[in-house]
């Protein structure tokens, strides 16, 4: 992944090139300051390196417990001799210094110093006691101007680290200030390696041939880093890009949202234009059905008018008629009158009549019994009839014939019922024609089965089967063999003189042809087939007629089946 620089001056760009091969390596820094911000030894952190980090001051030292907590981070001060020291406190930034000339300069340019005394041990206790085994693969010292005294209390002669990174300059100058260290720095086995305008790198004699290649050049593209601070300013851009996107968004979405209510306010007013209208509409249609029904009652007030005009003429239409009517009935009245003579003198033919019935009555009354009881009925119904004629021929001659009009009517009605039974008689005649029809076709179908090939190869196991079923008794099968044996030993075909029953015709003789193969036979139609049955049957008939009536004979009914004579 690409490296990610926190140092002023890429620091540790140079180290890593030189120390990236190296897994969980160890570092200490002298002023580590923030564990973040220009830090030397951040990257090597994110990389699984660990170390001691001494800082004095309050405000750091608190943020390295809080971001470093695989370092020891110690809130004490390097010094040549231990014991407490006076320590000079510039806040929130890196210049805080035990050298009192450094602090006095400070201040005469403005800076706020705070002092405390804080605790010093050299760098060979602090070896000693936190790092007593184990190498050190970088030192790093910047103490603002106290390089030298750092230095003083180290014992590298026991404690070496790989390589040596010390601050070289005056704080916040370019004036070098190595001179007064590097010396004695050499002398204990020590090679400067590079100077970046700010700190001078040095590396063990023992570890030259493998590390002073890498301090050739400066950090460059090739290393593969990029700056903490370019990070930075990409992610405050970011954030800036984040932020005016989100108020771009947030004032589209105002202006979405101040044109959906436009759009909410034009459709509103489009709903009241619609409602107005739909009213006006309505209102309209009010008038309207107004108008109509102004119109309804007019044209209601017309009709009611010519109702009444044609009622008025109804009206002497019916006095006209009830005149003539008066008149009719007086002439039918007359009309009656003379039919009631007729009728009196018809009574006197009548009883006459009835005189002389009585007479033949009474003799025949000597002759049986039984046409005396007939004669008194008659007599009865006689009188019953003489009582029905007087009371008509009364009420004939008391109203207007009205009577004699619903005895024709009566018999009109009489003489339909007839007509209706007769043609119900002769639907009747009609199904029952193509009843025999049918019967006569499925009996020549029948006969065509029993005489075919199939029918005839498998009697004897039907008699079998008939014989186990209890369907024929042994005296059936003796009469059928009698009927099929005798025949051949007298010469004769059993079908010259066998009969199915007696009094049918014979059937016509066998034929070879199997029942499958017959086709269906064309049999008329009811009408053309069969005459009326007032008339004589054809021969066909007759023999279904006969069929018919022995196959509702006692025998059949009791279950005896006929054997076929085939």
């Amino acid at each position: 992944m690409d490296l990610i620089s926190y140092a002023q001056n890429q620091e540790d760009v140079m180290l890593w090139r030189a120390l990236q091969r190296v897994e969980n390596g160890f570092y200490i820094d002298v002023g580590a300051a923030h564990p973040e911000d220009l830090s030397v030894t951040r990257l090597f952190y994110d990389h699984g390196w660990s170390g001691i980090n001494l800082e004095p001051n309050n405000a750091y030292f608190a943020e390295l417990q809080a971001h470093r907590g695989r370092d020891i981070n110690l809130p004490v001060c390097a010094t040549a001799e231990p014991g407490e020291r006076v320590f000079h406190e510039i806040p929130g930034t890196g210049l805080s210094t035990l050298d009192t000339s450094v602090a006095e300069e400070h201040a005469r340019k403005g800076w706020e110093l705070k002092e405390r005394r804080v605790p010093g041990l050299t760098l060979a206790q602090i070896c000693e006691q936190y790092r007593p085994d184990g190498p050190i693969h970088f030192l790093k010292i910047d103490v603002e101007g106290g390089e030298a005294e750092v230095l003083q209390g180290a014992d590298f002669s026991r404690f070496r680290p790989w390589i040596l990174l010390i601050e070289a300059t005056r704080p916040l100058s370019q004036e070098p200030d190595h001179a007064v260290w590097e010396n004695g720095l050499l002398a204990q086995g020590y090679r400067f390696a590079w100077f970046d305008g700010l700190n001078r790198f040095y590396v063990a004699d023992e570890r030259a041939a493998a590390l002073l290649p890498y301090f050739t050049v400066q950090p460059n593209v090739f290393d593969g880093f990029l700056r903490a601070a370019d990070l930075l300013q990409r992610h405050r851009d970011s954030e800036t890009y984040a932020a005016n996107e989100r108020e771009a968004r947030l004032r589209a979405e105002a202006d979405r949202d101040r044109v959906e209510q436009a759009r909410q306010k034009a459709e509103a007013d489009r709903d009241h234009a619609e409602q107005a209208r739909q009213k006006a509409e309505a209102d309209r249609d009010q008038a309207e059905q107004a108008r109509r029904k102004a119109e309804a009652d007019r044209d209601r007030a017309e009709m009611a008018s010519q109702k009444a005009e044609e009622a008025h003429a109804l009206l002497l239409t019916a006095h006209k008629a009830a005149l003539s009517s008066l008149e009719e009935a007086g002439t039918r009245r007359g009309e009656a009158e003379q039919r009631a003579l007729s009728l009196r003198e018809k009574m006197a033919g009548l009883e006459e009549a009835l005189r002389d019935a009585g007479a033949r009555a009474r003799q025949m009354e000597q002759k049986a019994a039984a046409a005396g009881e007939r004669e008194r009925k008659a007599h009865a119904e006689y009188m019953v009839l003489r009582e029905t004629l007087i009371a008509q021929t009364a009420s004939a001659a008391e109203g207007t014939g009205i009577r004699i009009g619903q005895a024709l009517e009566h018999a009109d009605a009489a003489h339909r019922r007839l007509s209706e039974v007769m043609e119900e008689r002769a639907q009747l005649e009609a199904r029952l024609q193509e009843a025999e029809h049918r019967y006569v076709a499925a009996e020549v179908m029948n006969r065509a089965y029993h005489t075919s090939t199939s029918w005839r190869l498998t009697r004897p196991l039907r008699g079998v089967i008939y014989l186990l079923r209890r369907q024929i008794g042994l005296k059936d099968v003796g009469l059928y063999a009698s009927r099929r044996v005798l025949p051949k030993l007298r010469g004769v075909h059993a079908g010259d003189d066998a009969k199915q029953v007696q009094g049918i015709t014979e059937m016509p003789a066998p034929d070879e042809t199997p029942a499958l193969a017959l086709p269906l036979p064309e049999v008329p139609s009811p009408a053309e087939a069969m005459p009326a049955r007032e008339q004589d049957l054809s021969l066909r008939g007759q023999y279904v007629r006969r069929l018919l009536s022995h196959r509702l004979s006692s025998d059949a009914r009791q279950g005896h089946p006929i054997m076929p004579a085939g």
